[in-house]
C-alpha cells in the first residue's frame, strides 16, 4: 500500500485552529469544529476517542491538554499494470 494525503492538524479544546500541515486553509474553521466536536461527544460518554477508520482513510487523536492532535492519512492501493 502506499501511503498518500497525510494531513497533520493541531487545534485547541475550545476547537480554535493553532497549526495545520497539508490541509486546506479555507476548510480549517469547520473541520476544527467537527473535530473537536467529535473529541468532545466521546469525552461525555468517560472514554476518548483515539482512531475513526472509514474506506481507506484514518483519522487519529492525541489529546495532550490543552491541545488537541490529529493525523489524516489516505491509503492508496496499488493497481495490478
Amino acid at each position: 500500500m502506499e501511503v498518500s494525503g497525510e494531513a497533520f492538524l493541531v487545534l485547541s479544546e475550545a476547537g480554535k485552529p493553532i497549526y495545520s500541515l497539508h490541509g486546506e486553509e479555507n476548510h480549517l474553521a469547520s473541520l476544527t469544529a467537527v473535530m473537536q466536536a467529535l473529541v468532545s461527544y466521546v469525552q461525555d460518554l468517560d472514554d476518548s476517542i483515539k482512531c475513526i477508520s472509514f474506506g481507506d482513510v484514518q483519522i487519529s487523536f492525541l489529546i495532550k491538554p490543552p491541545l488537541i492532535l490529529v493525523e489524516r492519512r489516505v491509503e492508496l492501493r496499488a493497481t495490478p499494470k
